[in-house]
């Protein structure tokens, strides 16, 4: 809960939300701040993988695969989003592990 005080309180909003299974599909996307949205549209996404939008996130500097990985939540301010074609944005994101029977099946993020 420290975790989402800090969030809210500092920016008082989330700017997006962004759901992927274990292969990092993207099976939902929701942004609601524009600069979210330079070169990827809440419905353009989905279905298309996470690497493919943002290649520079991997599981050693990406919310979401840490998040799977280590089977918590995980929080980084600052988190560098570059798109496939070169431009970037800084976000804060907070991303937890979906759960279906003890099984990690995906993650959710809030931007």
């Amino acid at each position: 809960m420290e975790i989402l005080n800090e969030i809210f309180e500092n920016s008082g909003c989330i700017d997006g939300i962004t759901i992927l299974n274990l292969n990092g599909d993207i099976l939902f996307s929701a942004k609601f701040n524009n600069k979210l949205h330079k070169n990827s549209g809440n419905y353009e996404v989905i279905g298309k993988n996470f690497k493919e939008i943002y290649p520079n996130l991997s599981i050693k500097n990406s919310t979401m695969f840490q998040a799977m990985d280590l089977r918590k939540p995980i929080y980084i301010k600052d988190q560098k989003l570059e798109y496939y074609d070169g431009n970037y944005i800084y976000i804060n994101s907070l991303s937890i592990p979906i759960r279906n029977a003890g099984k990690i099946v995906g993650v959710i993020d809030f931007q």
